[in-house]
C-alpha cells in the first residue's frame, strides 16, 4: 500500500510547484550564477516526478 501512495504522489502531486524567495544575496562561483536578495525560486515538483532523468522506471500509463 504504501508503494502505491508514493507513486500515486509521485504522478499526481498535491502542489504543482513550490515557490521560496531568496533571503540573502546568493552567488555561485563555479558557474557565476547570481541570485538577487528578495527574488523568487520556483521548483515545477510535477515537471521533476514525471522527468525520466530522475524517475528512469516508470511506465507509461493512462
Amino acid at each position: 500500500m504504501d508503494m502505491f501512495v508514493c507513486e500515486l504522489l509521485r504522478k499526481f502531486p498535491p502542489v504543482g510547484r513550490i515557490e521560496r524567495i531568496c533571503v540573502i544575496e546568493y552567488h555561485e562561483p563555479e558557474s557565476g550564477l547570481k541570485v538577487p536578495r528578495r527574488s523568487y525560486a520556483f521548483a515545477p515538483i510535477q515537471a521533476i516526478h514525471n522527468d525520466p532523468q530522475y524517475y528512469e522506471y516508470q511506465r507509461n500509463s493512462t
